[in-house]
């Protein structure tokens, strides 16, 4: 497998929502997902973040972890 740059993605959900990691690996112009995995609802913010800390560290490659949290409001939806 080439070299390239790794990424991930966090979607933080808790309750009614799960979170969901994804890992991209960028070679020039492609990408590629190369790990994805959802936590099982009403999994701790402290795990997930320590699930990928322990991926992150394992790879040693990660360039950017960009997350999100959506919360659901009465009218309209807040990130």
């Amino acid at each position: 497998m080439k070299e390239g740059q790794l990424y991930a993605g966090l979607d933080l959900g808790r309750a009614q929502d799960h979170s969901v990691l994804a890992v991209i690996k960028q070679v020039e112009d492609q990408q590629q997902l190369i790990h994805c995995h959802q936590f099982p609802l009403k999994t701790s913010y402290g795990n997930v973040i320590g699930y990928v800390k322990v991926l992150c560290d394992r790879w040693n490659q990660v360039h950017k972890v960009l997350w999100t949290r959506l919360e659901w409001e009465t009218t309209s939806w807040r990130i």
